[in-house]
């Protein structure tokens, strides 16, 4: 809990968010992610303090109706596998994320399906800066250095529904 961030993104079924939080637990430990925060980014729409002015009623109406219409014309559910690691450039507190990798066909597709609404729906654009790279982060270490060979075999993951984050609700 405590994130200020606003998010579209897909939190995984029960079996594999809870392999996902073993395997975040026996690597990292207390550095690893609840189960509440394993989630999958689709799309970062930015800072919850950046964007107050912008989450009045008609905003949140507008992304709740591009949310429905993905849900409702069959972008999801989208099934996958969990197979991989890495790790990101440190974040603005220093901090190295850790992830686990997703594999499936439609999640390229449905990112670019709801930047798609977003930009003409709630006239939001896409971040065009970074590449997508569909993953579920682990936790956050301290530095670069601190990386560990984690391994796993590869498991089934699947997304049944479309979330909107507003700091730690879900809409």
């Amino acid at each position: 809990k405590g994130h200020n961030t606003i998010i579209y993104g897909l939190w995984p079924d029960g079996d594999a968010a809870a392999r996902i939080r073993d395997i975040g637990l026996k690597y990292l430990g207390d550095l690893a992610e609840s189960s509440y925060n394993l989630h999958l980014t689709l799309e970062y729409i930015g800072d919850l303090s950046d964007n107050v002015d912008n989450l009045d009623s008609l905003l949140t109406s507008q992304l709740s109706l591009a949310l429905g219409w993905v849900t409702k014309y069959g972008c999801v559910p989208i099934t996958g596998v969990v197979n991989g690691t890495g790790k990101f450039s440190p974040d603005a507190s220093g901090k190295v994320p850790i992830y686990l990798t997703v594999d499936s066909k439609g999640l390229s597709y449905l990112k670019y399906t709801i930047c798609s609404i977003l930009d003409g729906v709630a006239g939001i654009e896409s971040d065009t800066e970074h590449g997508f790279i569909p993953h579920i982060t682990l936790g956050y270490i301290d530095s670069m250095s601190g990386m560990m060979d984690i391994e796993f075999d590869p498991f089934p993951i699947s997304f049944d529904s479309i979330t909107l984050a507003i700091g730690d609700s879900h809409i």
